[in-house]
């Protein structure tokens, strides 16, 4: 990551808190086409974008995850 992103990014961010595309879909078991593809409908994980590099907070992906979660009702 170049310095110029790294000091665009948030405070909270800049402490190594970023996932790239491959980190991030290797996280939520999906490919990275498939992330891309979410983005794209505006579905998925926030992620921020600068120029052509994305990144994805650790934090936003653990959210993420934890709202697919799915209670099936019982009979």
């Amino acid at each position: 990551m170049t310095d110029t992103i790294l000091q665009a990014l948030p405070d909270y961010l800049a402490d190594g808190d970023t996932l790239s595309k491959k980190e991030c879909a290797d996280d939520l078991g999906v490919s990275v086409a498939t992330l891309a593809s979410w983005r794209t409908y505006g579905r998925g994980p926030s992620y921020w974008k600068y120029g052509r590099t994305i990144l994805y907070s650790r934090r936003a992906n653990m959210e993420w995850k934890r709202a697919q979660r799915v209670n099936p009702r019982t009979p």
